[in-house]
């Protein structure tokens, strides 16, 4: 599926990702295509993975942008969201003309892309104000993964995927880039538990115009006593380029 912007116009795909999706521990997933032929020529962006991660989890597309959508939340949500977005500019992340709000319930978020028109950042919000995080690149593709894993092979419902995966708090954030590969990995607390989402570069080289890496993802589901191990380092191989 190839999302569009509100103005029915394809986002700019200038520079994307080849998500191969394969997993290099040797188990087999769930495949996000339906051949490899689909497999090898399809492409998507970062910010196309949040709107894939949307659906996974049964958010819905807001017509209205992070700004426009600051009359509906409270006051110190309104500032946190003003703050992330001066985050997001001043950190090269000023594209917020396709920040559509997705939103479910008390949950919402949205993405901005980069100058390069590759990267994107993203923002999760609770309307309670319980929700505040702010993540990027790798670990926001390995979550698009691993919600479509939950639900393609082991039966997870959507609001099971937020439950597990929607960031709530987070632990300590990731420090690296898609071609350099992370120092620290994203750690975070959900609804129901904790993820953490590593990546490694093999080329380890910023200068790279294409490469390949490791998305790992951990999700560990504790609620009420019931503390279990949902993804144990699945590893997802991503191919990236920038065109």
């Amino acid at each position: 599926m190839r999302y569009q912007a509100q103005n029915d116009e394809p986002m700019n795909r200038r520079q994307f990702l080849i998500v191969t999706a394969a997993s290099v521990a040797g188990l087999a997933i769930a495949p996000l295509f339906e051949n490899a032929a689909e497999a090898q020529g399809r492409t998507q962006s970062v910010a196309n993975h949040m709107f894939e991660l949307a659906e996974q989890m049964g958010f819905r597309k807001s017509r209205l942008l992070a700004e426009e959508y600051l009359p509906l939340v409270s006051a110190p949500v309104q500032r946190h969201i003003k703050l992330v977005n001066d985050m997001m500019k001043k950190g090269h992340f000023p594209h917020l003309e396709q920040s559509n709000v997705c939103r479910v319930d008390d949950l919402f978020f949205y993405t901005a892309i980069h100058e390069d028109n590759f990267n994107a950042c993203a923002a999760f919000f609770s309307k309670s104000g319980g929700a505040r995080t702010l993540m990027e690149g790798p670990t926001l593709v390995g979550l698009n993964l691993a919600a479509q894993q939950l639900k393609q092979q082991e039966g997870y419902t959507s609001t099971e995927c937020r439950d597990l995966l929607y960031p709530f708090k987070l632990n300590s954030r990731s420090v690296g880039t898609f071609q350099k590969g992370y120092l620290t990995p994203d750690d975070y607390q959900t609804q129901n538990g904790k993820v953490t989402i590593k990546y490694v570069n093999s080329e380890n080289d910023s200068d790279r115009k294409s490469g390949e890496g490791i998305i790992t993802v951990t999700a560990v589901r504790d609620r009420r006593g019931d503390r279990r191990v949902v993804l144990d380092e699945q590893n997802f191989a991503v191919t990236y380029k920038y065109a």
